[in-house]
């Protein structure tokens, strides 16, 4: 589960004043190894180092949902090599963050690549400003961590990367289904809600749903509104998801611990709460200032406190602007 510990590292010392989409989510250098556990047969959940992977074995090779960071991604290349004997034949990016795609270069040299039509333009704006930082960035991590070979490698990787290393090779709209080793896979955007650029992946034969970042689990969830997010479509979104679940479905969120249907209703009533409480400053005179520095007494302990001013911020301009 992504911990406070983890979130620190991945903001680094940036301040609020200063996030960006993809700085936000930045992860740290291979601190912490990757931990996997079976959902299902042939099916596994990958944690740590970034936004949750789905990691599937088939006959016709592993399918994987998001690539993580390129340093997480060291790890999670032989992750799949152990669990599915093979790099993955087909790579699914939920959305453009980089702690989404920042492996897409290492993982998917053999695989095709599925993402929504949105994600290709979010990386050829943030490459340059925030994508390839990032990735300097934990270059120099590594170098930190004593694993210069490794700072060395990617180093030299770096230079040569383009929009193509990160975007797919398939782009889709609303609605994607296909059958890939035997698994029927169903892609589907609900239209702009934590970007303009999210998709859900849902198996109805194992009734498994990885949402992306449709869902913190138990965490404050980073509203990316530069790139297209509303509160309100964020949970036309979430009920949309909603209907694809039963009691017995497994629910993967881009952040936290493995949950149900119920994560969802979890993520719903945040953003209720968050309007209300907003709504409630805003009607006794607070300014916008005076109330991203606020805390909501509801969400006490709840993990990612550093983006709760964010939230707030995003809500009250949503708010206020007619």
């Amino acid at each position: 589960m992504s911990t406070r510990r983890e979130f620190m590292q991945m903001v680094g010392m940036l301040s609020l004043a200063t996030l960006t989409p993809v700085r936000i989510l930045l992860a740290q250098a291979r601190q912490e190894a990757l931990t996997a556990r079976k959902l299902r047969e042939n099916a596994w959940f990958i944690e740590g180092g970034g936004g949750n992977c789905l990691l599937l074995k088939t006959p016709d090779g592993p399918i994987l949902c998001d690539a993580k960071t390129a340093t997480a991604a060291m790890d999670l290349h032989d992750q799949t090599i152990k669990l599915a004997s093979s790099l993955p034949k087909l790579l699914i990016n939920t959305h453009h963050h980089y702690d989404h795609i920042g492996g897409n270069f290492l993982l998917a040299e053999h695989a095709e690549v599925i993402a929504h039509k949105n994600l290709k333009p979010r990386i050829e704006k943030t490459l340059q400003q925030s994508i390839l930082p990032a990735l300097r960035r934990q270059v120099a991590e590594l170098k930190q961590a004593g694993r210069a070979d490794e700072a060395a490698n990617l180093g030299l990787r770096i230079g040569k990367l383009s929009v193509r290393d990160f975007a797919a090779a398939q782009e889709i709209d609303e609605r994607h289904e296909q059958t890939f080793g035997g698994v029927k896979i169903r892609l589907s955007h609900y239209g702009p809600a934590h970007t303009d650029n999210d998709i859900v992946m849902f198996l109805p034969e194992l009734n498994i749903l990885h949402t992306g970042d449709l869902i913190f689990h138990e965490l404050h969830p980073y509203i990316d509104r530069a790139a297209g997010a509303t509160t309100s479509g964020w949970r036309a979104a979430l009920a949309q998801a909603m209907k694809l679940c039963n009691d017995e479905t497994i629910v993967i969120p881009g952040h936290g611990e493995v949950t149900d249907r119920s994560g969802l209703k979890a993520q719903d009533a945040y953003f209720v709460e968050l309007r209300r409480f907003v709504r409630e400053q805003i009607d006794a005179g607070r300014t916008r200032e005076e109330i991203v520095a606020m805390k909501i007494p509801a969400f006490e302990g709840r993990g990612f406190e550093q983006v709760q001013a964010v939230a707030l911020g995003v809500m009250y301009d949503e708010l206020t602007e007619g």
